[in-house]
């Protein structure tokens, strides 16, 4: 950070925040860090597996009333 113990006092926090974040943002990533962020798709498989869903069958209506019911003994028993 280049900053003398003697000066650190005369610096706030958020000044210090600052320049810390700075110095984190020029840094290059680690080479791990980008092999454990890196996403790969087999986008052939994916769409074979789309191809493969089904819609879940409805098993019954739920009205509204039934929701705001449950919600609100949801709500008095769990708070």
């Amino acid at each position: 950070m280049g900053l003398k113990p003697n000066k650190l006092f005369q610096v706030s926090e958020t000044n210090v925040v600052e320049v810390v974040k700075k110095n984190i943002l020029r840094q290059k990533p680690s080479f791990r860090w980008i092999i454990h962020c890196e996403v790969m798709n087999d986008h052939q498989a994916i769409k074979a597996e789309e191809k493969a869903y089904e819609l879940t069958p409805k098993l019954r209506d739920i009205m509204q009333k039934e929701i705001d019911d449950n919600y609100s003994v949801s709500k008095k028993k769990w708070g």
